[in-house]
């Protein structure tokens, strides 16, 4: 079934036509030549009926030769495997390399590789020992595959290629997208299933092959020894005919197809890398390994694999001090080593000795530098090369060795060994330690770097030009780039210069476009000017006005980093909050449009626009909201109109500006790593951690596609890990100084927009943070303003007290205010009063005069967010006792003979219109840009959600009171409405509870509880309505009418009424029924309505009760200092004193924000002193210190998590105990409580023993 279906899939003749230009052949022994005369076998392994030619005495003497003995064929024989599909072509074993080049390249289409990779060793009863069999496995398969490399094996399905084959075959059924060329060369006469690789057509030079009459002789062709299967798992086959059957041996032909291919057929800067694996190995591999190094082929020796691998470990290590042979410079060709051979042939014969060297032949020692350099090592040597070629370990007596039993090695073995070994040829040897914890692709490529940068030290030489050889390394950084070693490039590379890197843009580009967070923290830290790679110099965009329309600044930048698949990839939910799309309806970012659309979606309406096409439209912006960059003070320049600052000022506006645009672009990416450690390298690191929390926050709650699946969990852990990150930065900030750390949590970010830590946090959802003792002290501060933000003595409350009740007048005297204690009073202001100043020395205290002081006092005090929230209290629980008292005692219809309403009730209708202007100034004083923004912000507070549904009950109440005539429908429909939004009224009186710090978090609880609340409701309805329709069915069938008044009445009233056990109605009516056999049937399923609701829901209801009240419990407090931002931001802007004063100061605002409005949109004029809930330094250079804070106190810490590995564990297990740590008290409790549990659990199961002792006792005392 396989074959049938790999042959539909597979056309094994659509190479021919591409063939026929290919000059390949086949290669038959034509002359019987045995090895020796008494063999009937030929040297190709073939009998003599299998030949062509008569057997001729003279040339059979001749040792047996390729080119006399065989000739070619003009046999094509290409196609595809029938098992697996891979292309195979058998050639000639001297075909010209270049021809299967243009066969890999060009007619089977291989993409170029990057990276060619040989696999000698590890043969026949190879295994690989602990976890390399798997994990270092995974690894090779997985490096092969991501790094574009052609792996070169000998294609036997034994040892190291099998293990490899398996390897990859696992890899293509979990990951079926990546590919592994693997291409298979060896001896064709050696392939055991041949069958696989037949045509399944019959082929036009066939019959040029000579054929077997024999049955007899084919059966016994086949059945021989020497055969192996090739590993299908590759995927492209070369099989070299020499002639012979059952020899494996190829030469060294693959090493120089390897070299012809990456010497390549078009310039190119340098060769394609070439390494060698070696695993275990015997003499076969010794010559494999000779002919890589003899062409220059780094060879990586993987340790701990066994034989000749560990073997020359081992003597790598013993003869280390010849890596410091600085004469040494030319290596020594084995063949031209004459006496070498003569001697070591002696070291052969008697293994106790080594023959001398002759003394007197003064040229003997140059002829003999290799023994003479090994003199002392080639007794030892030959002993362990015994051992490793037979496979014996080296622990083992040597005496081993001297049993006849052993292979003999050839003394070419070891002379290939001392020329392994030799000073100037081991450097191109690495090893591999699995065990260690090493990376193979850091050793592949500094076995790469050795290779070539000898090669550029030679041409130095020659040359004596260094400049012209940067591009080679350029070369080596891109691949350790695409191989993420990141050791091997410090060492090899860079070497901490970065004179040792080109061309920086494509080298930088690549690193980001690769996501190698460890490359890009590198290339900062020496001092890459990143703003020169996306905001050219030239085009100078952060300078004077530039009125070329088509350079603009974020031209390069987006599309470089912007690129359409990268927004659209399917793994990612950027593509669903990208809103522009191009012609074949694909999400695409084109301009700094919409970039600034993409960031206010994902962040908030609250951010203004961040990216600008250039500086002068920047600038102007900036200007017209009073907003500017905190580095340049520019002087505007009327004549030329053009903006002028400092250089050193613009270059590092620059490089702030593309550290925090990297950023922003590796979170919308997903690439995390990439952000850590951008972020490590911004100034304004807590509001960055924050906006990455939003942004997340917000893929994850509004794209579909993270509603299930493991999508959603990622996203969580990293909003966690942002979030403590910015608790942590606030932490160290705290930790060194408390009030600049409270300046931070509220200052204006001009980087991002004009937003605030706390405004970031409060739309983030981040309670964590919001909880913070920074953020509270902050809040704190700010609800007292200018009083002292310590109020919690009794004296303090009496003198708010009287203050409040004499409007002020005596706040100055029984009030406690901030102080300040310099000499003489401040003369100017150092935050901007249309911010908040509570710190500002000159807010507080700047009149000498006694009564200026106490009039500033004054007016102070009713500024105060606590004194505004208490006439806010006062007024809002007098206006519910006047709504009360209409509503009780003064609610009457209107009549002709009585047309009036009471006075009281006019009030209530002027005090809820008041307030009803007080929340329209609310709704557009908030922060969103937007109308639909400020429509989210307002809605999403429970309370102004109550608080609309009141105000629309109330005025339809009042329209349905005026319109009804006398003590109608109408009026009663009225009343109704009126009750139900008195109530309401009554229920948003909690919104000053929610302040206390004692009963708030309660009330946070009680809230959480409504959800349970909802749901029980739903089954009482539902179980309720199933009794009530089955009884009345039964015992109560035409008992009433059908009609709605009827049915309430009669089926769910007092269905519901038996929730609260009232049962003396129900049952009288059951008892009264005269049919007495649905009495009992009713009874019965009254019996179970019961215990259904009364005991097993009720008992439901109070665990859901219990469940949520200990979640809760445990975060109540951080939920609570959430909200308290909420209330604090509020009261912010609300206007001093009480209504009806308080609504004039509103309408005022009303008109003030309507007019600024038709500025703005027909003039483009912003209000440069619009009120903001912001810290906004007066002089640039306070912003710059508090930033300069921020970044030396939270340096460390970031730059330790810019590399930190954090996996999915790592981040669960941060975030869980960092969550302890903020809820000390719970988990406390949790100890105290699961503690009572193992004591209560100990004293039951004493109590059991105890019991069972005394049944025991009596049981013997009855025996």
């Amino acid at each position: 079934m396989l074959r049938n279906k790999v042959d539909c899939k597979y056309n094994p003749a659509q190479y021919d036509e591409a063939f026929e230009s290919i000059p390949i052949y086949c290669r038959q022994c034509v002359i019987f030549s045995p090895d020796s005369p008494n063999d009937k076998l030929c040297h190709c392994n073939r009998m003599k009926q299998e030949h062509s030619k008569e057997y001729d005495l003279s040339i059979s003497n001749e040792k047996w030769k390729l080119d006399t003995h065989t000739n070619k064929i003009p046999l094509k024989q290409q196609g595809v495997s029938i098992v697996n599909g891979a292309s195979y072509v058998r050639c000639d074993i001297e075909t010209d390399p270049t021809l299967i080049e243009t066969i890999l390249l060009d007619i089977w289409q291989i993409p170029r590789p990057a990276l060619l990779m040989q696999i000698t060793g590890g043969h026949k009863y190879f295994k690989l020992r602990g976890h390399m069999q798997v994990t270092f496995l995974d690894d090779l398969v997985k490096f092969v595959s991501k790094s574009n490399t052609w792996l070169f094996t000998n294609a036997a399905n034994v040892g190291i290629v099998q293990f490899i084959g398996q390897t990859i075959r696992k890899r293509k059924l979990t990951k079926p997208q990546d590919k592994t060329v693997t291409i298979g060369v060896c001896n064709y006469g050696c392939i055991k299933n041949l069958n696989d690789f037949q045509r399944l057509e019959q082929n036009e030079f066939v019959e040029e092959m000579p054929t077997i009459e024999d049955q007899n002789l084919k059966n016994f062709h086949q059945g021989r020894f020497g055969e192996q299967s090739v590993e299908m798992n590759h995927t492209h086959f070369i099989f070299l005919d020499d002639g012979t059957l059952r020899r494996f041996d190829i030469g060294d032909y693959r090493t120089r197809l390897a070299k012809t291919i990456a010497n390549g057929r078009v310039k190119q800067v340098l060769p394609l890398p070439i390494v060698t694996l070696l695993f275990e190995g015997g003499e076969d591999s010794v010559r494999s390994i000779y002919n890589d190094l003899r062409r220059n082929i780094p060879v990586i020796i993987i340790n701990n694999t066994g034989r000749i691998a560990d073997f020359l470990v081992r003597w790598l290590s013993r003869t280390q001090e010849m890596d410091l042979d600085v004469n040494w410079t030319t290596a020594i060709n084995i063949d031209d080593e004459t006496d070498t051979r003569i001697a070591l042939n002696g070291t052969f014969k008697r293994r106790d000795s080594i023959t001398p060297m002759p003394s007197d032949n003064s040229h003997r020692s140059n002829r003999n530098r290799l023994l003479h350099k090994f003199d002392k090592y080639i007794s030892t040597m030959t002993d362990e090369l015994v051992q490793a070629v037979n496979g014996i370990d080296r622990d083992r007596s040597t005496k081993v060795i001297k049993s006849d039993g052993l292979k003999k090695v050839n003394m070419d073995i070891l002379l290939m060994i001392l020329y392994c070994l030799q000073p100037t040829v081991r450097g191109k040897i690495s090893v591999f330690n699995f065990n260690k914890g090493e990376k193979l692709s850091e050793t592949i490529l500094r076995s790469i770097c050795k290779s070539v940068l000898i090669k550029v030290h030679m041409k130095k030489l020659n040359t004596n030009r260094a400049d012209q050889f940067v591009p080679y390394l350029d070369y080596l950084l891109e691949l350790a780039l695409d191989w993420d070693c990141i050791n091997t490039a410090k060492e090899w590379i860079v070497q901490d210069s970065l004179d040792n890197i080109y061309d920086k843009k494509s080298i930088f580009s690549r690193a980001l476009i690769k996501q190698r967070h460890r490359f890009i923290h590198y290339f900062i830290q020496l001092g890459f000017e990143i703003d020169e790679l996306f905001f050219h110099p030239k085009s100078n965009p952060f300078a004077a006005r530039n009125n070329n329309k088509e350079n603009k600044r974020y031209k390069e930048f987006i599309s470089l980093l912007y690129t359409e698949e990268a927004i659209n990839r399917e793994d990612w939910l950027l593509r669903n909050a990208v809103k522009t799309t191009n012609d074949h309806n694909r999400k695409v970012i084109s301009s700094t449009d919409d970039l600034n659309r993409l960031f206010q979606s994902v962040i908030g309406g609250y951010m203004k626009a961040i990216y600008y096409d250039s500086q002068i439209e920047e600038q102007e912006d900036r200007m017209g909201v009073k907003r500017f960059t905190n580095i340049i003070s520019p002087i505007h320049d009327i004549e030329q109109g053009q903006l002028i600052g400092t250089d050193a000022g613009y270059k590092q506006l620059a490089k702030d500006y593309i550290i925090r645009d990297l950023f922003l672009w590796s979170i919308v990416m997903n690439y995390m790593d990439l952000a850590k450690v951008f972020l490590a390298h911004m100034k304004d690191r807590i509001c960055g951690s924050l906006i990455a929390t939003e942004i997340l926050s917000h893929l994850r709650d509004t794209s579909s596609d993270a509603v299930y699946g493991d999508k959603k969990i990622v996203l969580t852990r990293w909003i966690n890990y942002f979030e403590q990150y910015a608790i942590n930065c606030m932490d160290l900030c705290f930790k060194n100084d408390p009030n600049m750390a409270q300046i931070l949590a509220i200052q204006r970010v001009e980087m991002f927009g004009d937003v605030t830590c706390l405004q970031v946090a409060d739309d983030a959802n981040s309670k964590r943070f919001a909880s913070h003792p920074c953020c509270r002290q902050a809040e704190n501060s700010i609800w007292y303003d200018k009083l002292h933000s310590d109020q919690f003595h009794l004296r303090y409350y009496i003198g708010q007290l009287i203050g409040t009740w004499t409007l002020g007048l005596l706040a100055p005297i029984f009030t406690r205010f901030r102080t300040v204690h310099q000499t003489p009073l401040p003369t100017e202001p150092t935050l901007q009063p249309y911010g908040i100043n509570y710190c500002d020395p000159y807010a507080i205290n700047h009149f000498e005069g006694k009564i200026k002081k106490t009039c500033y006092q004054i007016w102070q005090f009713h500024q105060s967010l606590h004194i505004k929230f208490t006439y806010h209290h006062v007024q809002y629980m007098t206006f519910l006792f006047l709504f009360s008292y209409v509503l009780l005692f003064h609610f009457d219809p209107i009549r002709d003979d009585h047309p009036k309403i009471h006075s009281t009730e006019i009030i209530v209708i002027i005090a809820v219109t008041c307030m009803l202007i007080e929340e329209i100034r609310i709704f557009f004083n908030q922060d969103s840009l937007s109308f639909f923004g400020k429509c989210y912000s307002y809605f999403r507070y429970f309370f102004k959600q109550l608080c609309m549904i009141s105000f629309v009950l109330f005025y339809t109440g009042l329209i349905l009171r005026f319109v009804a005539n006398g003590n109608s429908v109408t009026f009663q429909t009225a009343r109704i409405i009126m009750g139900y939004d008195l109530w309401l009224w009554w229920m948003r009186s909690l919104q000053f509870i929610i302040v206390n710090p004692y009963l708030g978090p309660h009330l946070v609880s009680i809230g959480k509880m409504l959800k349970n609340l909802s749901f029980f409701a739903i089954l009482i309805a539902i179980v309720m309505t199933a009794y009530g329709v089955a009884s009345r069915s039964m015992a109560f069938y035409g008992t009433f009418e059908f009609n709605g008044r009827e049915i309430l009445r009669s089926v769910l009233y007092p269905v519901y009424y038996l929730l609260y056990t009232n049962l003396s109605g129900e049952l009288n009516g059951l008892d009264e029924s005269t049919f007495i056999i649905l009495s009992i049937a009713t009874h019965c399923l009254l019996a179970f309505h019961m215990l259904l609701i009364n005991v097993l829901l009720v008992n439901l209801l109070i665990a859901m009760f219990n469940k949520s009240f200990q979640d809760v419990q445990s975060i109540q407090s951080d939920i609570w200092n959430y909200q308290q931002y909420a209330v604090v931001r509020e009261y912010y802007d609300r206007p001093p004193l009480f209504l009806p004063f308080s609504t004039i100061f509103d309408i005022i605002a009303i008109v003030k924000m309507f007019y600024h409005w038709y500025l703005r949109v027909r003039y483009n004029y912003a209000n440069p002193l619009q009120r903001v809930f912001k810290v906004i330094a007066v002089r640039p250079e306070l912003e710059l210190a508090w930033q300069e804070f921020e970044s030396a106190s939270t340096y460390a810490y970031a730059q330790r998590e810019a590399l930190a590995m954090n996996d999915r564990t790592v981040i669960h297990n941060n975030s869980t105990s960092r969550d302890s740590n903020t809820n000390g008290d719970r988990c406390d409790s949790i100890v105290r409580r699961d503690h009572t549990s193992v004591v209560q659990l100990r004293n039951e199961f004493k109590a059991a023993i105890r019991d069972v002792r005394n049944d025991i006792r009596l049981i013997v005392k009855h025996k």
